[in-house]
């Protein structure tokens, strides 16, 4: 579900004004496009996370901690309620123009994605709100989701056996 959070904004932040009061409806071939594009979302959401927990990290900070701060900013009722330290203070606003421009990249990657899924992002936007409001819809992604995940683990898996072999 957190993939969704940055799923949303990111799409949100696209088409803001392009809402429609009741989407059309989202046949299995969509959905099965909007599985696989929330699953290259979700790949580079990890690899976005990587990058910057390495950039925090060379900083002698703890992920943990930058983690809470950047929450606590994110949140206007929890804004004052993290002290922060002046060292943290300066290695927040060193990391932030990298972690803007990995989130920019991390942006493109994703429209990228959601094209080559055959979506646009306003389709995608669609669906995203139809899964979010409509609980057989959502159980339905849910399993197509946890399907592709099994395929693919046992795609991994003969791939393993395979070079054991050879």
């Amino acid at each position: 579900m957190l993939v969704f959070v940055f799923l949303a904004g990111t799409v949100m932040a696209q088409n803001t004004g392009n809402k429609q009061a009741q989407p059309d409806p989202v046949d299995s071939e969509e959905l099965e496009n909007f599985v696989a594009a929330t699953n290259q979302a979700e790949t580079i959401q990890q690899e976005a996370q990587k990058k910057i927990k390495t950039m925090v990290e060379e900083q002698d900070m703890e992920f943990q901690r930058f983690q809470q701060i950047m929450l606590s900013q994110q949140n206007p009722q929890a804004q004052n309620s993290v002290e922060m330290t002046e060292e943290e203070q300066e290695t927040i606003q060193e990391i932030q123009p990298q972690m803007q421009k990995i989130n920019q990249q991390n942006r493109q990657k994703f429209q990228s994605a959601i094209q080559e899924n055959g979506l646009t992002l306003q389709r995608f936007q669609q669906i995203l709100q139809a899964v979010q409001s409509n609980p057989e819809l959502a159980q339905q992604f849910q399993k197509m989701k946890t399907e592709k995940a099994q395929m693919e683990d046992d795609d991994q898996m003969e791939e393993m056996e395979e070079e054991n072999d050879g």
